[in-house]
């Protein structure tokens, strides 16, 4: 009877703490998986290597970036505060779909640790800040691989600050604290991947 209630406890409790965790009906369940996760990869470290798929996208690199800049201009902005309340009305951070770009799409198709629902090409004209937040499941690992860095941007999370350089990529685990600020002038881009957990 305990230990359910602990497990969600545990998950809850994770900072930073999600005020609106208990609006969603299914999120003590889906703490309950998270704890459990926890558990079975404590320890373990995010790492691109331990994914040898991502190999792929590094080494298209060059490739994926002219067909962002050939495909980009040629599609509709979405705007991340149109898809999640969590998001404030910002017109300068969007995102495009990665299935709008046929090579990127067709070679992730290749890689099987890559959840292609949410990929997407995460763009940031100006300088801003996404406060400390989490996600609701460790179901997945986030995976980014910086496009253009557009300045000083730092990814600062649990285990450490990632500045993003054109063409460098890390791995974290966005279940766990995590925030960005891009002090940089420029526009980044960051090519957003979820990657199934081993």
């Amino acid at each position: 009877m305990w230990l359910p209630i602990l497990m969600v406890l545990y998950d809850y409790m994770k900072l930073p703490i999600d005020r609106l965790y208990f609006q969603n009906p299914k999120r003590p369940l889906i703490g309950i998986a998270n704890t459990f996760r926890d558990l079975v990869h404590m320890g373990s470290q995010c790492k691109v290597a331990n994914f040898p798929g991502l190999m792929l996208v590094r080494l298209h690199f060059d490739k994926i970036k002219a067909e962002f800049e050939a495909v980009h201009q040629t599609l509709e902005k979405r705007y991340y505060h149109d898809v999640s309340p969590w998001f404030d009305e910002n017109w300068d951070y969007y995102f495009y779909r990665v299935k709008d770009f046929p090579l990127l799409n067709s070679l992730l198709k290749q890689i099987p640790c890559v959840n292609t629902e949410v990929a997407a090409f995460a763009v940031s004209d100006k300088p801003m800040r996404l406060h400390p937040h989490r996600a609701e499941s460790n179901r997945l690992l986030r995976y980014h691989i910086t496009i253009k860095s557009g300045g000083t941007c730092v990814l600062h999370t649990e285990k450490g600050s990632h500045a993003h350089e054109e063409g460098e990529d890390f791995l974290f685990d966005h279940s766990r604290y995590h925030e960005l600020v891009k002090e940089g002038l420029g526009t980044r881009v960051v090519l957003i991947l979820d990657i199934n957990r081993r």
